[in-house]
């Protein structure tokens, strides 16, 4: 556990100290991502930033089988390889594969390919969260504590096409609605799920309402009864997934659940809602949509892989939600950042996969 403790520390450390060194940052949804004062290119608070991101990408891209579908990955990485460009099509999802080629002309290695994977997960979704919130460090500990960043250890293609989204989403912000779907389909070109996301540009930018909420609960609803269904139709759409047997039929940890609810207990009992800005309101409801899906997928680990793409939202949706707490601010943001931790801490200690963290270079053979 010591390397995670070190690069939570880390991490969050210089994410702390590069906003005090920075100028005043104003969140806005019209342009789409955090601004603030013009300084010189390579200033003091990016390179502090730089080393936030560095800490996790590196130790994310130096792992060795450290990861659920670790050997997975690693035992088709020959295949991938050797996969013809007559077979790689969008529905193919040649993303992985085109990583693969690159890591066999760099360094004939699967390990090359891991490392390549992680740089684009980890380091564009660091860097989509430092554009988006105003409070870096308390966003980077959320990413980590909600298990994200972790989580990016398994399901990689599934990360890799949940980086391009959450990248993408600035767009949303901007109405641009041509560009997000070319963004939708970059994300496809790594896994196909990838397309229920393009329903998120018609989430409401303003809380919703009653009958907005009923709504959701009602699907949530609907699809706890129909998960046999829908994985018929998963494995109809794709039949090459080697973990998706294993993950359709395991139940999810309920703690997983809770927590998810915890933003939207923020958000609804504490937050006024008159302060809160178009880009909270957003991710406010993408919250409240995370949680459900996840109630949905009470009786199905796979089918609650769908909500990869709205996890990674916490550490953007709660920093904001906190931001219009008023005077409850600091008191809900030490029970956030404690309730996290415990989260995370029985969450990680409960993945024989995660721990010991091994890294790359003290491998055998």
């Amino acid at each position: 556990m010591l390397p995670y403790y070190v690069a939570i520390l880390l991490s969050v450390a210089f994410a702390h100290q590069g906003r005090r060194a920075a100028a005043p940052v104003r969140v806005t949804a019209v342009e789409g991502e955090a601004t603030r004062a013009q300084g010189p290119p390579i200033s003091a608070p990016g390179i502090l930033l730089l080393a936030s991101a560095s800490v996790l990408t590196f130790m994310a891209a130096l792992r060795w089988r450290v990861g659920t579908d670790f050997g997975n990955y690693e035992n088709l990485y020959p295949l991938y390889v050797a996969t013809p460009r007559a077979e790689m099509g969008i529905f193919d999802e040649p993303g992985i594969r085109v990583i693969a080629k690159i890591a066999h002309a760099t360094r004939d290695d699967p390990a090359t390919m891991f490392a390549i994977a992680a740089v684009i997960t980890v380091g564009l979704t660091i860097w989509t969260i430092f554009r988006s919130t105003d409070r870096p460090a308390l966003a980077i500990y959320l990413y980590i504590a909600c298990a994200s960043w972790q989580g990016s250890f398994n399901g990689i293609r599934q990360y890799l096409a949940c980086a391009v989204l959450f990248a993408g989403h600035q767009l949303i912000l901007q109405r641009r609605f041509r560009p997000y779907v070319l963004v939708v389909f970059l994300a496809m070109l790594f896994h196909v799920s990838a397309i229920v996301m393009l329903l998120l540009y018609w989430v409401p930018r303003r809380p919703l309402r009653p009958a907005g909420t009923l709504l959701l609960v009602g699907v949530a609803f609907l699809a706890l009864n129909s998960y046999e269904v829908f994985g018929q139709l998963v494995d109809a759409i794709k039949d090459d997934d080697t973990s998706a047997a294993a993950y359709f039929v395991e139940q999810i940890n309920p703690l997983r659940i809770a927590i998810a609810f915890a933003p939207c207990v923020v958000f609804l009992l504490f937050a006024k809602k008159d302060e809160l800005t178009e880009r909270a309101s957003f991710y406010s409801n993408i919250m409240l949509i995370h949680a459900v899906v996840l109630v949905a997928s009470l009786n199905s680990a796979y089918v609650a892989r769908f909500s990869i793409y709205t996890l990674v939202y916490v550490a953007v949706a709660l920093p904001a939600i906190l931001g219009a707490t008023g005077r409850n601010r600091s008191l809900l943001t030490l029970l956030a950042v404690g309730g996290f931790a415990a989260f995370w801490y029985l969450e990680t200690t409960s993945q024989p996969a995660l721990i010991p963290f091994q890294w790359v270079m003290s491998r055998s053979g």
